[in-house]
């Protein structure tokens, strides 16, 4: 190789430090470009990280409520008799089931007989019991898609995020508050927990009643148990503190019970006429999470205005 090339060669290699050699500043300089660098390509990584978790948990979040409205939607279009053939909890055929019979000795009063949707409300209720002794009823609301099994657990957290047949489903079951009696009529009131979903399933629709016009326009509760069919009279809708004992179930007497439902119905954001107390009466609290603080909650209150009780029950 001649002179000449070797010196170009040399060039090439050439670095601005071979020329003048960096000062303290200089390598200061470096350093905090170098660490700036780094930094910004943690952030990018913590951030494509935190996207790809984020999207993770919203295609989780679809398919769980996918999975929830099949279920619910399944549930409350099949007749009793699918029910009872297509449980998992039940290993007898399906020759070996009850006969559940219905006839004019289902009456109100002993004068009326109770119309075909409750006979098949009824029907569906019982049913479902045989399969999973927890069922308490079954719950609908005017106005509103809610339309569900009720269950009863030994505590309030069993039914948070598990179905009727025991199976995990992360909108839960609409459910009984653990200390309330199983027969709904031993209750003064009796309480009622379920989700605020955000794709409209459980108690999600219990929001509609904090507007006056949906207030005005849809007043009932309706609940088919084993024992009965109930009509409840919506009084009092708010907002109210998870830990402001807006949940009684129990009362030290009946005078006390009248005193917590004439104060509940003072908390109301619309008031209800000829809603009356006594110390006969019997409500039922519809409660679920605001979804804004974690320990406020909306709460729908009703008052029983009709009961049917089933003869055989």
């Amino acid at each position: 190789m001649t002179e000449n090339n070797k010196l170009a060669e040399s060039l090439e290699r050439l670095t601005p430090d071979d020329i003048a050699p960096l000062t303290e500043i200089d390598i200061m300089k470096r350093r905090r470009a170098v660490r700036r660098e780094l930094t910004r390509r943690f952030f990018m990584a913590v951030c494509v990280i935190a996207a790809l978790l984020s999207v993770n948990h919203m295609i989780r979040t679809f398919v769980e409520y996918r999975k929830s409205t099949e279920f619910y939607t399944e549930l409350d279009n099949a007749e009793a008799g699918d029910i009872m053939k297509n449980s998992r909890a039940l290993s007898a055929s399906p020759e070996s089931f009850p006969v559940l019979s219905f006839s004019a000795a289902y009456t109100a009063n002993g004068r009326q007989s109770i119309s075909d949707d409750v006979q098949r409300t009824l029907l569906k209720v019982r049913s479902l019991k045989l399969s999973n002794p927890d069922i308490y009823g079954w719950i609908t609301v005017d106005g509103t898609n809610i339309s569900y099994p009720i269950l009863q657990s030994t505590d309030n957290d069993h039914y948070l995020h598990h179905e009727y047949l025991g199976g995990y489903l992360k909108a839960g079951s609409i459910f009984v508050d653990y200390r309330c009696d199983k027969s709904i009529m031993k209750n003064h009131n009796t309480v009622i927990y379920g989700h605020n979903m955000q794709n409209g399933l459980m108690f999600s629709p219990l929001i509609s009643f904090m507007s006056k016009d949906f207030f005005d326009e849809n007043k009932f509760v309706y609940i088919c148990t084993p024992e009965g069919y109930y009509t409840y009279e919506i009084f009092a809708v708010y907002k109210a503190n998870y830990l402001s004992n807006f949940n009684r179930t129990g009362f030290e007497s009946h005078e006390a019970f009248v005193e917590y439902a004439n104060k509940m119905r003072g908390l109301s954001l619309f008031e209800r006429e000829g809603i009356d107390f006594d110390t006969d009466s019997r409500m039922i609290t519809l409660s679920t999470c605001t979804n804004v603080i974690w320990s406020e909650r909306y709460s729908v209150q009703a008052l029983l205005v009709n009961a049917f009780e089933f003869s055989g029950a």
